[in-house]
């Protein structure tokens, strides 16, 4: 839309009374997405059969509260982000990321794979865009993928990830990493 998007369009609707399905080649409008009851969000490309699951689903529903659990639901288990570099949008597998590490007002991305990512928004946005997948920031410069954790490294204070790199943990965050460990 070239004078706002459809947020603002929502925004001066006094009482949303139907049923929204969100579609965008950006996840960082989740959020906001909550705040109107969504029945899904789709990411650009739109996959034909995650499409047809989201009218289902619309077809589905009258209760707005359940609308608002399925779409929280849906979020935590999408398995595609939208990474926005300089030069171009990126759509990556959430299980392919193996760390974030903070890079001034960029984060830097570390795949399974051995490659790497620059990405154009703070460690903060991720952090809380991937906490429900199984990530943790451990330290205010690093958010690691648990599923990745090879060791702790208690008196040295870093962890080791499957691919050898250690990463620091905050003494703030070394109980609740600690904890989080013990129920593996």
């Amino acid at each position: 839309m070239k004078d706002g998007s459809g947020f603002d369009l929502l925004e001066i609707v006094p009482d949303v009374h139907f049923k929204l399905i969100f579609t965008t080649a950006s996840d960082e409008f989740a959020v906001k997405a909550f705040k109107f009851s969504a029945v899904d969000y789709l990411l650009k490309p739109i996959d034909p059969d995650e499409l047809m699951d989201a009218v289902s689903r619309v077809e589905g529903q009258d209760k707005p509260t359940q609308r608002i659990d399925l779409l929280k639901e849906n979020f935590v288990k999408a398995k595609r982000i939208a990474l926005n570099t300089l030069e171009k949008i990126h759509i990556v597998n959430v299980e392919e990321i193996l760390r974030c590490e903070s890079n001034i007002n960029y984060t830097m991305f570390y795949f399974t794979d051995g490659t790497k990512l620059l990405v154009t928004k703070t460690l903060k946005e991720f952090d809380n865009l991937l906490s429900g997948h199984n990530f943790i920031r451990v330290h205010q410069s690093h958010l690691i993928n648990t599923n990745f954790i090879k060791e702790f490294l208690k008196s040295a204070g870093e962890i080791v990830m499957k691919d050898g790199t250690r990463v620091p943990v905050s003494t703030r965050k070394k109980q609740v990493l600690m904890d989080m460990i013990s129920n593996f």
